[in-house]
This record gives structure tokens, sequence and C-alpha cells, in this order.
């Protein structure tokens, strides 16, 4: 069960080599956006897939989600 939730990790780590930088220097400077912008990508993600969309429309509300703000 845990590898199942670690392999999304390790493949957005694969391409995105440079997003836990950023996101590690956000939740350094300023922890609730941080949070707000994760929490916005989930909520976000969650909705979509509620509506049925394909996996690339989920992918896009998910950046939308993260960059809102």
């Amino acid at each position: 069960a845990l590898g199942g939730a670690m392999e999304p990790i390790v493949a957005s780590v694969i391409r995105n080599a440079d997003a836990f930088f950023w996101l590690d220097a956000l939740r350094k400077r300023d922890a609730y956006s941080y949070s707000h912008a994760v929490n916005c990508c989930a909520l976000a993600a969650s909705f979509g897939r509620h509506l049925g969309f394909p996996r690339e429309m989920l992918v896009d509300l998910a950046s939308a989600g993260m960059l809102m703000d």
C-alpha cells in the first residue's frame, strides 16, 4: 500500500526536478501560503475527479490551484 502512494511522488520528482525546492522555499518563507497553495491544489484536483474530468485536466486543475494566488 505504501509503495503505491510513493510512485506518484517519485514520478513527480522525475518530471519536475525543481518542484520540491520551490515548495520548500515557499514553506520556509511563508507557512500559510505554502499550506494554502497545497490545499488549493488538492481540492481542485479532487473536485475535478468528482466531476469526472480526465487525468490531463486534473493535472491542469491541480496546477491552477497551486498557482492561483
